[in-house]
Parts: C-alpha cells; sequence; structure tokens
C-alpha cells in the first residue's frame, strides 16, 4: 500500500512539474506581441485550410465568362458579390485563394510531419547505435543536400508525373535530412549522460531508452525545425506549382494561381497580388512563430 501511495506521489509530482514547464513556455511565449500575432496568422490559416467549404463564398471551380476579370469590389466596376474580382474565366478569386490554403497548408502540414517523424527516427538510430549505420545514414543526408532541391524536384515530378501525394513524397524525401541530423547531434550529446546510464544499469532496454528517455528530451529542438520546415515546404509547394510540376489546373493552389497571374499582372494585378500575399503572411506567420518557439524552449535564450 505504500508503495502504490509513493508511485502515486511521484506521478502527481511529476505531471505538476510538467504543467508548470508548459505554463511557463507559454507565459514566455506570449510576452512577445509579434509571437501572438504570429499564432493567431497562423491558426486563421489553418482554420481557413479546414474550413475551406463554409468559409468561400463561391464554388472556386464555377466559371462565368460574362463576369471574367473583374476586379475587386472597391475599383471600378468590382461588385461585392466578388470581394477580391474574378480570373480568367469568371472564378471567384477569393474562394480559389481560400481552397488554395486548403491545398498548399495541407502539403506544407503533412509533409513536414511525416518528413519529421522520418528523420528523427533515422537521427535517432544514426546516433543510438553503431558507427556503421551512423556513417551510412549521414553520407546519405549529405548526399541529398548536396543537390539543389529545385532540379531535384523537377526531375523526380517529370518522370512520376504531378499530383497530390507525389508532392507530398517528393517534399518529403527533401525535408527530412535536416531533422535527422538535430536528432543525430542531440541524442550524440545525451546517451552518455547519467541518467541514460543509470537507465542502462537497471537493464532497460535499447528501444525503451531511445523512446522513453531520450526522445523526450530532443521535442524542443524537432518542433523548432518542424515550424522551418513547414514555411519551407508551402513555398516549395507554391514553387513546383508556379513551375507547372505541382498541383495541376484546374484546382486551385496558391502557386498554380500565380502562375495564371502573371500573364495578366499589368491589367489584372488581383489575380497574383492576392495568392501572393497569403503566401507571404503564412510563410511570415510559420517563420515568426519557429522564431518565438526556439527562444521560449530554450533557457539559454531567455533575457
Amino acid at each position: 500500500m505504500r508503495k502504490q501511495l509513493e508511485m502515486t506521489s511521484n506521478t502527481a509530482d511529476d505531471l505538476s512539474k510538467e504543467v508548470s514547464w508548459i505554463r511557463m513556455v507559454a507565459s514566455e511565449f506570449v510576452r512577445s506581441k509579434v509571437n501572438v500575432v504570429a499564432l493567431g496568422l497562423f491558426i486563421i490559416s489553418v482554420l481557413t485550410a479546414l474550413f475551406a467549404p463554409t468559409v468561400a463564398p463561391h464554388d472556386p471551380l464555377s466559371q462565368d465568362l460574362m463576369k471574367r476579370l473583374l476586379p475587386p469590389a472597391w475599383i471600378g466596376e468590382g461588385t461585392g458579390e466578388h470581394i477580391l474580382g474574378t480570373d480568367t474565366v469568371g472564378r471567384d478569386v477569393l474562394s480559389r485563394v481560400v481552397f488554395g490554403a486548403r491545398i498548399s497548408m495541407g502539403i506544407g502540414l503533412t509533409s513536414a510531419t511525416i518528413a519529421g517523424i522520418f528523420g528523427v527516427l533515422m537521427g535517432l538510430i544514426s546516433g543510438f547505435f553503431g558507427r556503421g549505420i551512423s556513417d551510412l545514414i549521414m553520407r546519405i543526408t549529405d548526399a541529398q543536400l548536396s543537390f539543389p532541391f529545385i532540379i531535384v524536384a523537377i526531375t523526380i515530378a517529370a518522370v512520376v508525373g504531378s499530383g497530390l501525394w507525389k508532392l507530398i513524397i517528393i517534399l518529403t524525401l527533401w525535408g527530412w535530412a535536416p531533422f535527422a541530423r538535430v536528432a543525430r547531434s542531440s541524442v550524440l550529446s545525451l546517451k552518455e549522460r547519467e541518467f541514460i546510464l543509470a537507465s542502462r544499469a537497471l537493464g532497460a532496454h535499447e528501444l525503451r531508452i531511445m523512446f522513453f528517455h531520450i526522445l523526450p528530451n530532443i521535442l524542443s529542438a524537432v518542433v523548432v525545425i518542424w515550424t522551418f520546415t513547414l514555411a519551407q515546404m508551402i513555398l516549395a509547394e507554391s514553387t513546383l506549382s508556379f513551375l507547372g510540376f505541382g498541383i495541376q489546373p484546374p484546382t486551385p493552389s496558391w502557386g498554380e494561381m500565380l502562375t495564371t497571374g502573371r500573364q495578366y499582372i499589368s491589367s489584372a494585378w488581383w489575380l497574383s497580388i492576392f495568392p501572393g500575399v497569403s503566401i507571404m503572411l503564412t510563410v511570415l506567420a510559420v517563420n515568426l512563430l519557429g522564431d518565438g518557439l526556439r527562444d521560449a524552449l530554450d533557457p539559454n535564450l531567455r533575457v
């Protein structure tokens, strides 16, 4: 009975420490108004992507040639029915920007998450086990990082074709290497620490040490890398779609909208400006969010 009470007390103490740590990080994060604004913009982008059918005022694929190239509502012939104007075939620009958020954010979040899981796993294996497998994984990451991403992505897309899941696979294969490097360096600095040596002395299995003792201690670094990778994924998707190797029309994505709008930049600027501003604000918010999380999670950066 006494042992059960002691175990319950220890569990309660651990939970209390976790809650206190989360509160401390949250308090440090919200101290900066820039962090709060960035988090708000990121949440708005995610909610817009999730609830695109509800938020969008029109069907993004619905065409009306009688209303083609209408300007935004506050300019000349613009109407309140199409607040941000229409494109070359009369589709509502606002609706396409909203549904474009679903594509661009969905691809970015999915690719960054899968790349993070795979990269961290490779980093754990590389840092925790023998020199042979570590050297092999690191040489693969070195070789991958030595090639320009856009050229490789275009080559792969030209061979396997374009499409949503193919694009996600291409971005995932590109994005896992930074996670592996960060995870490996963190593991190498942790695996000889006293609490790891004590776990080994008590007979803990190698996998248990890896996933229950080392992994929780590197999650803060992984989260920060994930935010910056997400921003890179959104830009990469937009770039590939802009070049014609990503999402294909008529499916709306921010990069595809930029491709259409560049031909009319002098006469119908709204076709390019609004998806371009959406990319800029989303990527800026994610990068600022990553900076804020890095400062909040790293005690050495706190003032």
